[in-house]
């Protein structure tokens, strides 16, 4: 029962993540470099080939990521979303990269 709770618990906490981001914070996630190779990894590591991991957002990858969601009944989408990537690392990796694209935001350009 408690693994029940606990499961349901962090499934909650995964679905609120969309709803408390501040809409500044929300990006194409498909040109961060760094996102997309690590879900590419993730991806290839758990049996779902996007047929290389070179951090470059393609069809493949799409396809890849959308078997992933259909199997872990998500909603198709057509790129990269915080939600996904909250279920392939966990809520604290999304916090973290909110934080470090904040703060990459924040940097002044020269």
């Amino acid at each position: 029962m408690l693994c029940v709770a606990a499961t349901l618990a962090v499934a909650a906490e995964r679905r609120s993540i969309d709803e408390t981001l501040d809409q500044s914070q929300i990006r194409d996630l498909s040109f961060q470099h760094n996102v997309v190779y690590a879900v590419q990894q993730k991806l290839a590591d758990m049996g779902y080939d996007p047929k290389g991991v070179d951090g470059v957002w393609g069809p493949n990858t799409l396809s890849a990521l959308n078997r992933y969601r259909r199997d872990n009944e998500m909603r198709e989408r057509r790129g990269l979303d915080w939600s996904v990537i909250a279920h392939l690392f966990g809520v604290d990796y999304v916090r973290w990269k909110i934080d470090d694209l904040a703060s990459d935001a924040e940097q002044p350009r020269v």
